[in-house]
């Protein structure tokens, strides 16, 4: 049998604030902070072929981005084999834009990044923060490979059909508070049969 090697590490990817948020029809600025934001790092090795995962707490992944984390993995280490490395998001729509093009490339130019206030944090320096806090995340799983095996389990996932929140009078709204004591359910109903 073939030994296989795997080192995983986790890296917050949080930014300073305030900053704001892509991934919705309007404008927000975070000025706090609810919940981290993490890239996770999964490097995997056999005898002859690699490959390295980073799944971050993102909208998406621009293709600049993973070119940009490529590069300073390469002036990091050398070793690394840094065309086998793979960035995905998870697609949050709460998470920082990553240039100033970020939403309107999909949405259109309503979307583009301006400035809220003179203090927030601008695109292209969270981009750059999270770079480098990749890169190091990458060659931090890489130097930690030990000796691993794969093995497989079984879970499910609930998944929502709809965004639309449903209140006691009937009513329904597109991104609704459900923390509301109105609340009943999201219209359209979840899945909570789709096995993983």
């Amino acid at each position: 049998m073939k030994q296989l090697f795997a080192g995983a590490v986790s890296v917050d990817i949080t930014p300073k604030l305030p900053v704001s948020l892509v991934g919705q029809y309007y404008r927000r600025l975070a000025t706090k902070v609810y919940s981290r934001l993490r890239a996770q790092v999964l490097a995997v090795s056999g005898e002859s072929d690699s490959v390295i995962f980073v799944a971050c707490d993102l909208l998406g992944i621009p293709e600049e981005l993973q070119a940009a984390v490529r590069v300073q993995v390469h002036s990091l280490c050398a070793e690394i084999p840094v065309d086998n490395i793979i960035l995905s998001a998870i697609h949050t729509h709460s998470a920082p834009y990553l240039s100033r093009t970020h939403g309107s490339t999909t949405w259109g130019s309503d979307f583009e990044w301006f400035p809220i206030t003179d203090d927030e944090i601008r695109p292209e320096d969270y981009a750059s923060q999270i770079i480098a806090d990749i890169a190091a995340g990458v060659v931090q799983a890489w130097n930690n490979r030990t000796p691993a095996a794969f093995s497989t389990g079984l879970d499910h996932i609930s998944i929502s059909h709809n965004r639309r929140s449903v209140y006691a009078d009937g009513s329904a709204v597109m991104y609704g508070n459900t923390n509301r004591p109105d609340f009943v359910r999201l219209e359209g109903g979840g899945d909570d049969g789709i096995h993983f």
